[in-house]
């Protein structure tokens, strides 16, 4: 996994998860419109992407080793790793041929697709991605005569006249609390989602239920972290077991 590759001109070249958020375009496109560029912040998202790449990677070696008897050496860089995550938004420069531009919480190919402000200061996150939705989305919002707007009668003229209806639909969520709003958008068949603090994330019902959050006793105390994302059907995910206290292993380790 090196910062390049093992060829090219950067070769060899020393490369850290924010350096690469710069070089492959990622902070050219964070931000609010018409706001500086941001990074994605000390948030470690290329490393883990580059890990799940290179875990794919491998086992497309297994399989072809399997088949064939031959092993092979696999390199995948963090460079390449951030262009194959950022498909969509290349493929909207290719087909265009204009860097995209950066829009804060909206999706650049569906409108109205974005966080809204509710009442209580907080947002909630709604999208309409076909007619279908739109269609529940403003009887939802009981403002039906957006659907006859004219500039809103189709997802490509949503997009070009966004800003009009995000204010529409902002009037509209100020109304209400976000908790009311997801309530009420969820009844009506409406894609929606809350903005969560990490305080919130902890507390959801349907993480604790996966067992994606839990709560680890360690020799210093309890801890709250989470777990494996994967679940097997045949055999269960084993349990996360704390950090030894130094020097618990000595024996078990000097046994072996």
């Amino acid at each position: 996994m090196p910062g390049f590759s093992a060829t090219g001109p950067f070769a060899g070249r020393p490369a850290l998860d924010m350096e690469i958020q710069a070089l492959s375009g990622f902070a050219s496109i964070e931000g609010a419109e018409g706001a500086p560029a941001e990074l994605f912040r000390v948030y470690a998202h290329l490393d883990h992407t580059t890990a799940l790449a290179l875990v794919q990677a491998a086992i497309l070696g297994l399989i072809a080793r399997q088949r064939t008897g031959v092993g092979r050496r696999i390199v995948v860089g963090f460079f390449g790793s951030s262009m194959f995550l950022q498909l969509t938004r290349i493929a909207e420069f290719f087909a265009t041929g204009r860097s995209p531009q950066r829009a804060g919480s909206a999706s650049t190919l569906i409108a109205p697709s974005q966080s809204f402000p509710c009442m209580d200061s907080r947002f909630v996150n709604i999208s309409a991605p076909d007619e279908g939705s739109w269609e529940r989305l403003c009887m939802a919002l009981d403002q039906e005569s957006l659907r006859e707007d004219d500039r809103f009668l189709s997802n490509e003229l949503r997009l070009q006249n966004r800003d009009a209806l995000a204010q529409a639909i902002s009037r509209r969520t100020e109304q209400a609390p976000a908790w009311w709003w997801l309530r009420h958008l969820r009844k009506c068949g409406v894609a929606c989602g809350p903005v969560y603090t990490f305080e919130e994330m902890e507390r959801d019902p349907h993480l604790r239920a996966e067992g994606m959050i839990v709560d680890v006793q360690t020799p210093w105390g309890k801890i709250v972290r989470g777990a494996a994302p994967w679940r097997f059907s045949e055999t269960p995910c084993g349990p996360i077991e704390p950090t030894h206290k130094p020097g618990s292993d000595q024996q078990e380790v000097s046994a072996s």
